[in-house]
Formats: structure tokens, C-alpha cells, sequence
């Protein structure tokens, strides 16, 4: 007898395993905001910035002085999330290269500082100091950058649902820091900025500001055809059981 449907199981298998595969985040820096595929974004196009009301808010991972920092958004529309990205200010000398962890939760509403549930954590590690200068970045006329990316896993984010991205460096050492453009006395209705000193902490504080941020939705073609191979995949399956089934008895 021979197991001819082994081969598309173990495809199977593999395919919805895809999310474990990711769990290591691949993070990015540009020069440039991304323009494609944007679900939600609060961004200097958002309001009128001024060196007043566009400030800095820095994710800390020195000794003493922690900040495990974010931001909560509210969705319109359901979407297969792709990737989060925020504008830099200021990159610590040991910020580079080092290691981190992106915990994205569920809020009751866009005003709540207390999760609901986690959907996920996942880690990763900063671009090294080629990539990611360790620099002062000068604000004027609303330019800011770089553009820092966290490639996400691909959840599905409900519509009309506050969310919350928090970064946690995994370890803590002098001048790790990464100072995050926001915007100063809060302006973004559906969420804000959330900070916290306690690691794994799901209830926090806030400034009263909301960082500059951009959420990317996985392209509608993507996402079509991943639910296709899906499909066809399932159908060969079943196909090759009913096929194999005779020889069997």
C-alpha cells in the first residue's frame, strides 16, 4: 500500500505552520513612509507640525530607567495585518543590533490603558549601526525619519477594534534607546501612545501623546491568493485519499 497523499498532508502541514516560521520579526529602515497598503496611520500629513507639537519619546531599555513604549490604534475594517512601522528621532549607541520583543494586544476602547487579551508576542532584533546610525535626527517643517519596519506575522485584525503594538528590548543595557517622533498633547482619536516600566505588563500609562505610526494591511491579491492555494491544496488532498483508498482495503 502506498501512502500516495503523504506528500500534500506534509505540504499541509507546512502551510499552516507558516505563522511559526515568522515568529523571528525582520526589521527594516527607510528613508521613505510607506504609500502602499496603508489600513491606518497617524503621521505629520495628519495634522499641522510645528518643533512645538512634534516631539520625542524614547523606548528604553537602559538600567534604571526602562520604557517598554507603544501605540493603540482602532481598525475600520477587518484585515490581514503585514507590517507596523514608526519614525525614529534619536537611535542610543546600544540600540543598534540588540534584541526586542513586539507584544500586540486587544483594548476595550480606544481610551482603555488595560488589555483585554494578547493576540500574539513576537521577537526579533534592530538593524546593526550601518543600517541604523546611532544619530540625532533633525527636526524641520514636519520632516522626520528614518522609517522603521516590523515585518509582521500575518493576524487578522477585526474591524472596529482598538489594538496596541508594545516593544520591549530584551535586555537592558546603557544607551539602549530608540526615541519615537510623536505628536505632543495627543491628536489620534482612535488611540494613544502607551508606555510602561514593568516587563510583560499589560496595563499602562500614557503621556498623553500618540506616536507617528503606519499600519499595512497584506495586499488584497496576496491575500486571495493564499485562501486559493489553500483551497486547492485541501482538494488534492482529498482527491489523493479517495484515490489511494481502494488500494487500502
Amino acid at each position: 500500500m502506498k501512502h500516495t497523499f503523504l506528500l500534500p498532508v506534509v505540504a499541509l502541514f507546512t502551510l499552516a505552520s507558516a505563522p511559526a516560521v515568522h515568529a523571528q520579526l525582520i526589521t527594516s529602515v527607510s528613508s521613505t513612509a510607506p504609500a502602499t497598503d496603508v489600513a491606518i496611520s497617524f503621521t505629520t500629513a495628519n495634522y499641522s507640525a510645528t518643533s512645538v507639537n512634534t516631539v520625542g519619546m524614547g523606548w528604553k531599555g537602559d538600567t534604571g530607567s526602562r520604557r517598554d513604549m507603544g501605540q493603540t490604534f482602532t481598525t475600520t475594517t477587518s484585515f490581514l495585518l503585514d507590517r507596523i512601522t514608526v519614525q525614529l528621532q534619536f537611535v542610543g549607541t546600544s540600540a543598534p543590533g540588540a534584541n526586542y520583543s513586539l507584544s500586540l494586544y486587544e483594548f476595550p476602547s480606544a481610551g482603555s490603558l488595560t488589555a483585554s487579551s494578547t493576540v500574539g508576542t513576537w521577537t526579533g532584533t534592530l538593524p546593526g549601526s550601518s543600517t541604523l546610525a546611532p544619530a540625532t535626527y533633525t527636526f524641520s517643517n514636519g520632516t522626520v525619519g528614518p522609517f522603521l519596519t516590523f515585518d509582521m506575522p500575518n493576524v487578522t485584525l477585526s474591524a472596529s477594534t482598538t489594538y496596541g503594538f508594545v516593544l520591549s528590548f530584551t535586555t537592558l543595557a546603557s544607551n539602549e534607546s530608540l526615541n519615537f517622533w510623536t505628536k505632543g498633547g495627543g491628536a489620534y482619536a482612535g488611540g494613544q501612545q502607551i508606555q510602561t516600566g514593568t516587563a510583560g505588563a499589560t496595563t499602562f500609562t500614557s503621556s498623553g501623546n500618540d506616536v507617528l505610526f503606519y499600519v499595512q494591511a497584506v495586499p488584497e491579491g496576496s491575500t486571495f491568493a493564499m485562501v486559493l492555494g489553500g483551497a486547492l491544496l485541501l482538494f488534492w488532498v482529498r482527491r489523493l485519499r479517495r484515490t489511494a483508498s481502494p488500494a487500502s482495503r
